[in-house]
């Protein structure tokens, strides 16, 4: 059947994200040989003749542009996804992934540090517009094909995946630079990113071959029709049980970004860990991300989205609250505690944006939530760096660290109790609902689009379809 195809869409895309994965990661992995730190570069004496003597300026700006792309794309990909199709959209991003991919790789080869950090810089920030772009694409055709079967676990298998890239992908980058060297490292890397683009692609083509015979053809026709102008009356009418999940997302990713990518320096700054173990120990967080798909079948058939993003919150600033009050806690217990409040974020918030939108306009509010996710981490990664940068005294600079951190988490706890709020002040309680429902049942938008249809015809072309009761429709596993 061609509805069963949704599955080899996502396949296809998990991998792609899978393989995207690995480039983003190995800026991180490569810090040393890049700044020219490494014991084994040549600025310290050693073999490897290929490493560069980047500032912790360049390097911080050439990890974050990443993010900053991302915020752009994001928001512009929930228009053009909608404007000119998935199979377009995704050419485009495979296009910026491949294109990316062989500038930051050929940027070592350059003369100076300068000219490669230029030439770098520009392959990661298209590298970014692919990746956030293509996101995009993937989450919009979820949030249509496994609408009412499977779409926690549809979101949550796709998270497992960036996940499981960056887990098998930092030891293995790191033990083949120490083997072969910065240039030839980052030639493996290209070799496995070249998945990225290939598959995405593919994922492309199933959706041009199969959507349009498995899907609600009146969703498909509705949102070609989207402009600029109708965009952003789109953006306008979007609910506050929209704008508190979006909250949410923005203010935990920032916070859980900007604490993964620091807590191994952490570790060997201020608990004097050697970097591998310092490494295992932060893997954990990934490590305990890959439960998200079994606490997205749960998801799926209960529901309690709203519950499980204030569970998420707390336990994160659990977390949190004890490396700032108590001395010596636990680091293992710390990133056990935080990747599992990942795991519950990975299984419901994604699948929560689609239920409180209507289908005709998930896509642009998806487009609008990953702008948020990546804003955020970017922002937060900013200023973890400036507090960092700024301090001499290691206790003092990383307890301020945390404490911003903390607050960050403290805000999408906040967020996370207004949406428990406005969920429950809504009929239908979208969050609270299993995602095997109608969407005119579980839609927060759909009260707002009948009062407001009087008055913007717009908003009644968007959301014409029933609300009335419909049969659920059983889960498909």
């Amino acid at each position: 059947m061609a509805d069963s195809k949704r599955w080899l869409f996502l396949l296809f895309t998990s991998i792609a994200i899978f393989g995207a994965e690995w480039v983003v990661d190995e800026t991180g992995i490569l810090a040393s040989r890049l700044s020219g730190t490494s014991p084994d570069c040549f600025q310290k004496n050693g073999t490897d003749s290929t490493c560069l003597s980047m500032t912790d300026s360049q390097f911080n700006a050439l990890y974050v542009v990443h993010f900053w792309a991302g915020s752009v794309i994001s928001f512009l990909s929930g228009f053009l996804v909608t404007r000119y199709g998935v199979w377009n959209c995704s050419l485009a991003t495979a296009s910026a992934l491949f294109s990316g991919m062989i500038l930051f790789t050929v940027g070592p080869y350059c003369s100076s540090t300068t000219a490669a950090f230029a030439v770098m810089m520009v392959g990661r920030l298209l590298y970014g517009c692919g990746y956030w772009g293509n996101c995009v694409v993937s989450q919009q055709v979820k949030s249509h094909w496994f609408f009412g079967r499977e779409l926690a676990v549809a979101f949550a298998v796709y998270n497992c995946s960036f996940r499981l890239g960056s887990i098998i992908a930092y030891p293995s980058v790191g033990a083949v630079v120490e083997k072969f060297g910065m240039q030839t490292t980052m030639w493996i890397v290209f070799a496995i990113g070249l998945v990225g683009p290939v598959t995405a692609t593919i994922a492309g083509w199933i959706h041009l071959r199969y959507a349009e015979i498995s899907m609600d053809s009146f969703v498909l026709e509705e949102v070609r029709h989207h402009t600029v102008k109708s965009t952003l009356g789109i953006v306008r009418h979007l609910t506050k049980h929209y704008w508190a999940v979006a909250a949410f997302l923005f203010f935990y990713y920032g916070g859980i970004m900007s604490v993964m990518s620091d807590f191994p320096k952490f570790l060997m700054e201020a608990r004097n860990m050697a970097e591998t173990q310092a490494g295992l120990i932060s893997g954990i967080i990934s490590d305990m991300a890959l439960l998200s798909p079994l606490l997205g079948v749960f998801t799926d058939r209960y529901g309690w989205r709203d519950v499980q993003m204030v569970i998420c919150s707390t336990l994160f600033l659990l977390g949190l609250l004890g490396l700032v009050s108590i001395s010596g806690f636990n680091a293992i217990l710390y990133c056990f505690i935080v990747g599992l409040s990942s795991a519950i974020m990975g299984a419901c918030i994604w699948s929560g944006v689609v239920v409180v939108t209507t289908p005709g306009t998930v896509g642009v509010a998806m487009g609008l939530s990953s702008a948020f996710q990546t804003f955020g981490a970017g922002l937060f990664l900013l200023i973890g760096g400036f507090i960092l940068d700024a301090g001499t005294d290691t206790k003092s600079k990383w307890l301020n660290f945390f404490v911003m951190g903390t607050c960050a988490v403290g805000v999408s706890l906040i967020a996370a109790l207004a949406a428990w709020y406005l969920d429950s002040k809504t009929p239908h309680r979208p969050l609270r609902s299993r995602s095997s429902v109608k969407p005119s049942l579980v839609s927060a938008e759909d009260t707002m689009a009948r009062r407001d249809s009087e008055r913007d015809p717009f908003i009644s072309n968007i959301s014409s379809y029933s609300c009335e009761p419909e049969p659920t429709l059983p889960l498909i596993l």
